[in-house]
């Protein structure tokens, strides 16, 4: 029997039930923005440290980050490329990294200019993180950044969205964690992906990913959040690496095109002084 039909959590408009599933999960689409979502998984409270103990997390995100090599590997790397192509620090710099992991963003983006603070909710990557250089890492939400009455130049969420039953509600307190006309950053899985919608990895899966993302309902959240000056592009699935590895694999993705687009990254800059919020 289907799930009956709920509202899309960012538009609220209908949704219908896709026929697939994924962990076990059945999904649902909106029939406006084509955002999908699993609603069981809703309620289901992930245990991220156990997350953090899989072996593609620990290849992934706790590999030996000393050298300046591998700085520079991450800052190559797919999915935070677009990010240091499209925003420098200037004289502001303050950066919070939201799920930060293992902190490897962090420390890549410190050696590019950036005043880092990283939170995460998992007391085995803070740790972690906390073991591998002098940028200021916490177990904490960002709720309580809010609460703290904190605010930055730049928040980043890699790989963040995914696992958000309410994505509207977190976008909400990052522009409120962010400085007037403040820039957001995040990257999420390309539900057009056959790798995505195909997942068989445990932490693709739900009730660790709960909601996944086209390009429309990635820009579509971000317009309802209040975001403005949206921007949405692809990440492609391979591996950057130097040398004649590198190139070859630089020349498949573009032979592959459209279809290696793994990953979406979305830019976007909060409301400046002045600035209406929606509906008012």
């Amino acid at each position: 029997m289907s799930n009956p039909v709920r509202d899309c959590p960012i538009c609220r408009r209908g949704c219908r039930d896709t026929g697939l599933a994924l962990g076990g999960y059945s999904l649902l689409e909106c029939r406006h923005c084509r955002f999908v979502f699993a609603p069981d998984a809703f309620e289901e409270l992930p245990d991220y440290d156990a997350v953090y103990e899989t072996d593609d997390y620990v290849t992934n995100q706790f590999g030996a980050p000393a050298s300046s090599g591998g700085r520079l590997d991450i800052i190559e790397h797919p999915t935070y490329a677009p990010f240091f192509g499209r925003v420098r620090p200037g004289e502001s710099r303050r950066l919070l990294d939201v799920g930060c992991g293992g902190g490897r963003f962090c420390r890549a983006a410190q050696s590019m200019g950036w005043d880092v603070v990283g939170i995460d909710v998992s007391a085995r990557a803070v740790a972690f993180a906390q073991g591998h250089g002098d940028i200021p890492i916490s177990r904490c939400s960002l709720q309580e950044v809010v609460a703290a009455g904190k605010r930055y130049d730049v928040v980043t969420a890699f790989e963040v969205l995914e696992h958000l039953p309410d994505p509207l509600a977190f976008l909400a307190l990052a522009i409120t964690t962010l400085k007037p006309g403040g820039q957001f950053f995040c990257t999420v899985p390309n539900w057009q992906h056959e790798a995505v919608r195909r997942a068989a990895i445990v932490s693709w899966l739900p009730p660790v990913h709960v909601c996944f993302y086209t390009s429309h309902a990635l820009a579509t959240v971000a317009t309802g959040a209040g975001f403005t000056q949206i921007a949405v592009g692809s990440i492609p699935g391979l591996t950057v690496a130097r040398g004649l590895g590198g190139h070859l694999r630089r020349i498949k993705r573009r032979l592959l095109g459209p279809d290696d687009q793994l990953g979406l990254w979305m830019h976007a800059h909060a409301p400046g002084l002045g600035s209406q919020s929606p509906g008012t």
